[in-house]
């Protein structure tokens, strides 16, 4: 009697291999780095794309994102991940990140997995770009744009001797406050209001008050 082919819809990523091969092992639709393929409820499953856990994340989400699955992975860190966040975009992926707290053993990830399997299945169908964060107890959206943006400083850091604004407002926290824009006082949560807006020259005495800036 020949199989049908399996309809693979779920990526288990390399973090997470033990959980990959549980899920596999029950699920004709779930798939992992280096699985060689199964039979499953009387399905074929073809072998993972992805051959090893050690292809990089560059270079596994183009192949996976391409094939419209969904992956799963653990939040390790995720949003500052600067590379994979720029490969989930431009890939279009669908990736969702199990909570690094509740998924530190396989039994934990297994039970955020299960507990919020059918928002996780509801995702399948959606289109990408998009990353979410599981826990035990919800599913919350993690804005890609704001990722990214966090870690690019203004190009005005860069004239300052700074490499990224938290290294600048840490600074300012030291000494208190920041004496060197203008000649002007700057206390600590006025530049981070300036720093946000991008543009610190423009910031000056709010008028009437020689001691606060103001940001225009």
């Amino acid at each position: 009697m020949s199989l049908r082919a399996a309809q693979v819809r779920i990526y288990v990523d390399a973090d997470m291999l033990g959980l990959g091969k549980i899920l596999a092992s029950l699920r004709n639709d779930v798939t992992y780095p280096g699985d060689p393929g199964a039979v499953i409820h009387m399905r074929q499953r073809p072998p993972c794309p992805v051959t090893s856990p050690d292809v990089l994340d560059t270079d596994w989400i183009p192949e996976v994102a391409g094939r419209g699955w969904l992956i799963v992975t653990r939040d390790s860190m995720i949003t500052q991940n600067r590379n994979e966040i720029t490969a989930v975009r431009e890939n279009k992926a669908k990736m969702v990140a199990l909570n690094q707290r509740d998924a530190q053993t396989k039994w934990g990830q297994l039970e955020v997995f299960m507990t919020q399997w059918r928002r996780i299945e509801a995702l399948i169908s959606e289109p990408g770009p998009f990353i979410w964060r599981a826990s035990r107890t919800a599913m919350t959206s993690i804005l890609l744009s704001k990722c990214v943006d966090h870690e690019r400083s203004p190009d005005w850091l860069g004239s300052l001797g700074f490499g990224a604004a938290p290294a600048l407002l840490a600074f300012a926290a030291d000494a208190g406050a920041l004496a060197a824009l203008g000649g002007q006082h700057v206390g600590v949560a006025s530049l981070g209001r300036c720093a946000s807006a991008g543009r610190p020259a423009a910031c000056g005495p709010a008028r009437g008050d020689s001691g606060s800036p103001s940001c225009s």
